[in-house]
């Protein structure tokens, strides 16, 4: 199975799904004070990723995405995670 094949569709939930799971584990696991707040999300100041530079760098909550940008965004992180998983691979 190639490695970003593995990855697709893991993130269809949207990142603001993903933000809380991760924030919830986090404090789970006593990585960050239980007390800790979870900051309001915040526009991406990479201006130049492709052909949705023009409105994906705003944040926007996903269920506002249409489905191709949906789409996009889920192959975009799927292919950062597979970059991440090959360079874990190496080491």
């Amino acid at each position: 199975m190639g490695v970003i094949k593995k990855y697709r569709g893991k993130y269809r939930v949207g990142w603001d799904e993903i933000r809380a799971t991760r924030y919830a584990r986090m404090r789970e696991l006593g990585v960050i004070p239980e007390n800790a707040c979870l900051r309001p999300p915040e526009d991406n100041i990479n201006k130049f990723r492709g052909p949705y530079r023009d409105n994906v760098y705003r944040y926007r909550p996903w269920d506002e995405l249409d489905e191709e940008e949906r789409d996009a965004l889920d192959l975009e992180m799927a292919v950062f995670a597979a970059m991440v998983n090959r360079l874990d691979q190496r080491f």
